[in-house]
């Protein structure tokens, strides 16, 4: 999964990284969370877009679970 920051405004990647530090959550994560979310607007939910954002935090899951 892409953590491309290249196409996100500047104000919102503090934001992201404010609510990372403020809720203990991976930046990364919240990166690509943002980015498959950032597909949807203006569109139909569109098939496979649920399944990736799953497939993130399931994955995200997985790994935290293994460093613990």
């Amino acid at each position: 999964m892409s953590t491309d920051t290249s196409d996100i405004d500047p104000k919102i990647l503090e934001l992201i990284a404010e609510q990372a530090d403020d809720k203990n959550i991976d930046e990364d994560l919240l990166i690509q969370v943002y980015n498959i979310e950032d597909e949807m607007v203006g569109m139909k939910r569109r098939h496979g877009i649920d399944d990736r954002l799953r497939r993130v935090l399931e994955d995200y899951v997985e790994v935290k679970g293994a460093d613990e």
